[in-house]
Formats: structure tokens, C-alpha cells, sequence
């Protein structure tokens, strides 16, 4: 394969599953009690549900750059590097709720509430909101995004649902005007 090959991975099979096919119809959920005909199931939260009248914004929680969990955290040479406590909010959502650059604001749900700066540089689209996930010790009021994230597992692996979450973002405090 050379460097102007297209990217074909699967191109002649060799699927992880049994038959090494893709599978329309997949025995493997239907032993776990799950459609065995994959179809899109929406998230439990989302911005195209009932809850979004209440919450309007999709929370992105992101990984740290410079730190593997809170491998490295307590380091103040790596937290130089780390940008943390910040919101990314697009232009149009950041407007409708009078917040600009550097502003602080609460972002919170009927979950947890939590403090952040306000970065508007359009970034995330509008109706999506993204914060990194930092050790809740070494933030301001000792927490972090995971206060906003529900207990609720996904449909598909009982795993945590980090990336359906559903949050309101209201100014706390205009940046100072210097």
C-alpha cells in the first residue's frame, strides 16, 4: 500500500464479528436483550428532546491535554501547560444570554452546577457547549463537569452516558474591563 492508497480498512472483511462480515442482524445483542437490527436510538438527553426546553445546550465534556486523568495533574509544571475552567459557547448562544469573552458564568442542570470562564471564539457549533474534565480538587469549589453528568447507563455496554448531557449557562460576572 502506498501513501496515495484511499483508506479502505475494511474493503475485504475482516469485521470483529463472528463471521468476520458486517452484520445487519447481530445475534450478540440479541442474547444481551437488545434489538438485534441496529437503528438509531436518540440519547436520553439531547437538544432534540422535551428536556432541552429546560436545558438547551449539549455539554461536551473533553479530556485534559496534558493529563491522563489525575495522572500528572498535581504538577505545577503541567498545569502551566493546561488551560482549565473554561466554557466554550458559540457567538449566538453566548449572546442570547448577554455573556461574552472571559465572562464568568454558572453552567449548571438539575444535576450539579459549576463555575467557568466563558471563551467565545467559535469554537463548538451553536446548542453545544464544551468544558475539559479537571481534577475537581485543584478546581475552584472543588468540582468539576462530572457534577453535571447523569448516573444513567447508555443502551449499548452499560457505560456512562458522559456525552448525553444537557446543561444552561447564565452570567455570573462580566470579565473586568481594564
Amino acid at each position: 500500500m502506498s501513501p496515495t492508497d484511499p483508506f479502505l480498512p475494511f474493503a475485504r472483511g475482516s469485521f470483529q464479528t463472528p463471521s468476520g462480515k458486517a452484520e445487519l442482524y447481530c445475534e450478540r445483542l440479541k442474547a444481551e436483550g437488545l434489538d438485534p437490527v441496529v437503528q438509531f436510538v436518540p440519547t436520553q438527553e439531547s437538544r432534540h428532546t422535551q428536556k432541552a426546553r429546560q436545558f438547551p445546550l449539549e455539554m461536551l465534556a473533553r479530556k485534559a491535554d496534558n493529563f491522563l486523568n489525575s495522572t500528572f495533574t498535581n504538577l505545577p509544571s503541567v498545569q502551566q501547560l493546561e488551560e482549565t475552567g473554561l466554557l466554550e459557547i458559540s457567538g449566538p448562544d453566548a449572546g442570547a444570554r448577554g455573556i461574552a469573552n472571559g465572562d464568568r458564568v454558572r453552567v449548571f442542570n438539575n444535576r450539579g452546577e459549576i463555575e467557568l470562564t466563558a471563551r467565545v471564539d467559535g469554537r463548538v457549533q451553536p446548542g453545544v457547549v464544551s468544558a475539559k474534565l479537571n481534577w475537581a480538587k485543584l478546581t475552584t469549589g472543588g468540582t468539576n463537569i462530572n457534577v453535571l453528568t447523569s448516573e444513567k447507563l447508555s443502551d449499548m455496554g452499560n457505560s456512562a452516558t458522559f456525552y448525553s448531557v444537557l446543561v444552561e449557562v447564565e452570567l455570573i460576572q462580566p470579565a473586568s474591563k481594564n
